[in-house]
């Protein structure tokens, strides 16, 4: 053998084991029939790739193929972070027939559109929540099941996601059919028990879009649990509202339920009904609820909702009040002018802002004397650029004037400014501090 070809594998062999996973299992090299046979079960890789591996292990009797990507991110994106990403597969041919195919990402915010991909990553302690958040990806492929992971920290992760493959391929042999096909029914029956409402939720809403005896069946368990945030999902589905109202009222509900309630009530009622809803939602003392009645009368642009949500301009906390600032004005708009400057006097930077921007776009000149104090006080970049659009877009509606008139401009102190700079007009102060004459 060639002493320099021998070398090469050698040292080849000594880089490839440094970079093995972290795990308390014993990793060997992949071998050549190792990725033929797990082929089919791996999605392309990115071509950013600086140190790729392929490694093999055993979970539950079953063989793991592990592909792990090491690089180091560009100084100006993370101060040269070491990230892991890995393709970990397992094969459960003997479980999962040919025919199903599947591919979806995983998030934190949303478990995927299919059924099938819901039943899978919904199901009761699918992770431990620091590793969750690392999932990239989740696929079947001809009996390859495989996950994604990308991460900055090292410790274990690909270790557990092994385990979490070997627990989600007997959960799929104890929920499979003859022939392979897995009973997607009984695994989402299954995620009603999960220990995140997100899952519950996700599972119930393909359980009633099933129809049939399996809905029938959820709402019974549904109706047993007393889980205020699967009852909102089932009332979503009934054709009275009679319910949602119900639950808008009902002091033993979260004020977040309550407000999403309010959202699914005011979109079924029809356009007559929805206005005396939203003015017993703004004087319902629930917070959240307030909140979106705000919202809702602004995009309504219910005008009997103006002097309620006035009133909150001035009364309520500074995000309530922003919002209602937001309300009023598509809601009264230049009429409104009066309370967007009395709005002026509160301190609250965000209020302000909002206050300001909106006056800059319905009021007239009347406002600009008091949005000039914050061009000119010491009140913070922000509030002043925000006051300088303001003026300039009033001025802008402003009617136009023939030269010689005095402009709206502030031309400094003890001085008067004109639409054009003609002979004999007044004009701007000029560096010595006279007026032209």
């Amino acid at each position: 053998m060639d002493p320099l070809f021998f070398m090469s594998r050698l040292l080849g062999r000594a880089a490839a084991v440094a970079y093995a996973p972290k795990s308390r299992r014993r990793f060997l090299p992949a071998t050549q029939e190792d990725l033929e046979a797990f082929s089919t079960g791996r999605p392309e890789w990115a071509t950013r790739s600086l140190l790729p591996s392929h490694w093999r292990t055993v979970a539950n009797d079953r063989v793991v193929l592990v592909q792990q990507q090491t690089w180091s991110e560009p100084p100006d994106l993370d101060q040269g972070a070491r990230m892991v990403r890995a393709q970990v597969s397992i094969d459960a041919r003997d479980i999962l027939g040919p025919g199903l195919a599947l591919t979806t990402l995983v998030s934190e915010t949303a478990i995927g559109d299919d059924a099938l991909a819901s039943a899978i990553l919904g199901g009761p302690s699918f992770c431990p929540s620091d590793v969750w958040t690392t999932l990239q990806m989740l696929s079947i492929h001809d009996g390859i099941l495989g996950l994604e992971v990308e991460t900055q920290v090292e410790h274990r992760i690909v270790d557990t996601v092994i385990d979490v493959l070997a627990r989600l391929v007997d959960r799929l042999e104890n929920a499979q059919f003859e022939g392979g096909r897995i009973d997607v029914t009984k695994l989402l029956f299954e995620n009603l028990r999960s220990s995140t409402a997100r899952a519950r939720v996700d599972a119930l809403v393909h359980l009633l879009d099933r129809d049939g005896e399996g809905a029938q069946v959820a709402r019974r368990i549904v109706e047993e649990a007393e889980d205020p945030e699967l009852r909102l999902v089932v009332l979503r589905y009934d054709d009275r509202t009679d319910g949602l109202a119900q639950m808008v009222k009902d002091a033993t509900v979260p004020g977040a339920l309550r407000a999403r309630a309010l959202i699914h009530l005011v979109q079924r009622l029809p356009s007559e009904r929805q206005g005396d809803t939203v003015m017993d939602a703004l004087t319902s003392g629930v917070l959240d609820v307030v909140d979106e009645a705000i919202r809702i009368a602004g995009r309504m642009r219910y005008a009997p909702a103006g002097p309620s949500i006035a009133r909150l301009v001035m009364e309520a906390s500074p995000k309530r009040a922003t919002a209602a600032v937001r309300a009023l004005e598509r809601i009264q708009g230049a009429a409104a002018t009066s309370t967007f400057l009395s709005a002026l006097k509160r301190r609250e930077e965000n209020l302000l802002l909002a206050a300001i921007d909106a006056l800059g776009r319905v009021a007239g000149i009347e406002a600009v004397s008091a949005l000039d104090a914050f061009v000119i006080g010491d009140v913070g970049r922000d509030l002043t650029i925000a006051a300088s659009a303001a003026i300039e877009l009033i001025q802008a509606r402003a009617p136009v004037v023939a030269p010689g008139a005095l402009s709206l401009a502030r031309a400094g102190e003890g001085a008067l400014s004109v639409t054009t700079a003609t002979r004999g007009a007044l004009s701007d102060v000029d560096p010595s501090g006279e007026t032209d004459r």
